[in-house]
């Protein structure tokens, strides 16, 4: 099991509800993170997300190549990445949740919040791949450096209009000080036809992480600490 992995404990389902048991962490998920810049009208840089993101391409890689049983050829897959799923521990460290759940998830019902993160096929019932992992990471980086949810609207419906055929300005337009470069290798995951996506996790993590030579980022328990509720 990969580090950044928490252990999903149990899944039970009684009619619409669904319950899914994870190891606890001692953090916060991004969607808190993302909810409070927004109240104070603030961002965190965008280096700390592409930190995130390449801690996230890592454990999807192992994920892809982890059987789902013995004897199986196809790996496993998160199915449908969303900012409650990735957790800042304020031990410095990054965990995900979720992984391995993609053939359960694809059964169970999307809630309201994780609409404006579902990959545009899903809702052609299209089985989540390792391409719909690559939209994840791509929608969860787009929004984080932007702080804002870009597909959110005021109904489900709406949601999900945007999701299959609004568009997304690139990402360096809203925010400058994000590299063009940058900007292109997220904007090419979010391609709403799947095969034009980057075909590679590998390939992501290895951008992403050139962006992170650069700026000589560390994430460190200090940084955590930072992030607690509170002022």
């Amino acid at each position: 099991r990969h580090e950044v992995a928490t252990r999903v404990l149990e899944v039970n389902r009684l009619d619409d509800a669904v319950a899914i048991a994870v190891e606890l962490v001692d953090g916060q998920p991004l969607s808190e993170v993302l909810e409070r810049t927004t109240l104070r009208s603030t961002r965190l840089p965008w280096s700390f997300f592409v930190w995130m993101g390449v801690q996230l391409t890592r454990v999807l890689q192992l994920a892809h190549a982890t059987p789902w049983a013995e004897g199986e050829q196809k790996g496993m897959y998160h199915g449908q990445l969303c900012p409650s799923d990735v957790y800042f521990g304020y031990d410095g460290r990054i965990r995900l949740n979720g992984v391995g759940l993609g053939r359960s998830r694809a059964r169970l019902p999307f809630t309201s919040p994780r609409i404006p993160y579902r990959a545009p096929e899903l809702f052609d019932r299209h089985k989540p791949d390792h391409l719909t992992d690559i939209y994840g990471v791509g929608i969860l980086l787009n929004d984080a450096i932007r702080g804002r949810t870009t597909f959110a609207k005021s109904t489900d419906e709406a949601m999900r209009r945007a999701v299959v055929a609004g568009t997304v300005p690139p990402l360096h337009l809203d925010v400058p000080s994000v590299p063009p470069a940058l900007a292109t290798i997220i904007g090419s995951a979010l391609a709403k036809m799947p095969a034009e996506r980057p075909s590679s996790l590998r390939h992501i993590e290895q951008t992403l992480r050139g962006f992170l030579d650069r700026t000589c980022l560390l994430y460190t328990s200090d940084a955590a600490d930072d992030m607690q509720c509170g002022d």
